[in-house]
Formats: structure tokens, C-alpha cells, sequence
């Protein structure tokens, strides 16, 4: 198992990719009954860098964007990794100006974006239930949502959001 981890922890220092995800499907893991295809890494880059392209601006009247990706998949989703390489190259670290809610329908799918996003240090939550009828069997929060209080964070923003609506 600690091998198996190194390798994890390698391929992701080696270059920002949706590592399990890629892995997951050269080795044909992946359910055709299910449809499970995972995004390919430079697709996720170029629509993130395309959504991102001046980060700043999204900076100028709030702390922090949230990200929500439905059947996110192993990595994470792969759009959520490339979200937070795009962040990290303008120059703003995920773990402060970035939090995510992930949900895969499978456990195996959403258990590997756990490890990818407590690997790359990004906070949130996957989730493991159906984002189509909000089901949530189980939330698993990454650590780096606990070390950075995301809780108190998000709850803070949205009492600012409700009192500057009323």
C-alpha cells in the first residue's frame, strides 16, 4: 500500500493531471453500462484556462470562488484539478481562494477524488450520491477544509451574500 501510494503522490508532483483518473482508464476500469469516461487532462486545462482567464476580476469583490462538479469522477473530476493548476499558475493557492463540491454516483469513482484533492491540497467535499436528486450518502470533507475553517468561511460569505440581498 505504501508503494502504491508513492506512485499516487509521484504522478502528481510530476505534472498537474487528473493521475487516477487516467490511470483508472488505461486499465479499462471504467463502467461502458455506466457510461463512465473521464475527461481528458488537456481538455479540462484548456476549458479552465478559457473560464479563468483573468482571475483577478473574480477576486475584486469576493475572498473566494466555490466550484460544484456533478459525476466528478476519479480525479476529482479532471475540470476541478485543472481549475485549481490554473488558480496556482496566476499566482492564488487553491487551499485559500478555491472550495469544491465533488459527487460521484460511485464509491470508487468519488474514494480516488478524495485522494486526489487531500493529495493536492484542495478543500471540500465529496460527495458519494446521485447530483441529480441531491442524494448524499456520505460527505467526506479533505483535510485542508478543516485547516483552513471552511466552515466558519462559507458560512460567513453567506451571511454577507443575505444581508447585502435584503
Amino acid at each position: 500500500m505504501a508503494r502504491l501510494l508513492a506512485y499516487v503522490v509521484n504522478g502528481l508532483e510530476e505534472k498537474p493531471c487528473d493521475f487516477l483518473g487516467r490511470i483508472y482508464m488505461l486499465l479499462e476500469l471504467g463502467d461502458k453500462g455506466k457510461d463512465q469516461y473521464f475527461t481528458l487532462w488537456s481538455v479540462a486545462l484548456m476549458m479552465a484556462q478559457m473560464q479563468l482567464s483573468r482571475p483577478e476580476e473574480l477576486f475584486r469583490d469576493k475572498p473566494f470562488i466555490t466550484f460544484a462538479q456533478p459525476a466528478c469522477g476519479a480525479g476529482a473530476g479532471a475540470m476541478t484539478l485543472a481549475f485549481a493548476c490554473v488558480l496556482r499558475q496566476a499566482g492564488y493557492s487553491p487551499h485559500r481562494h478555491m472550495w469544491v463540491s465533488v459527487t460521484d454516483i460511485d464509491p470508487l469513482a468519488a474514494g480516488m477524488a478524495y485522494i486526489q484533492l487531500l493529495l493536492c491540497g484542495i478543500p471540500g467535499e465529496v460527495v458519494i450520491g446521485n447530483a441529480l436528486c441531491d442524494e448524499r450518502r456520505r460527505v467526506l470533507l479533505t483535510p485542508v477544509h478543516y485547516w483552513e475553517g471552511w466552515s466558519r468561511r462559507l458560512q460567513k460569505y453567506a451571511e454577507q451574500k443575505n444581508k447585502a440581498a435584503a
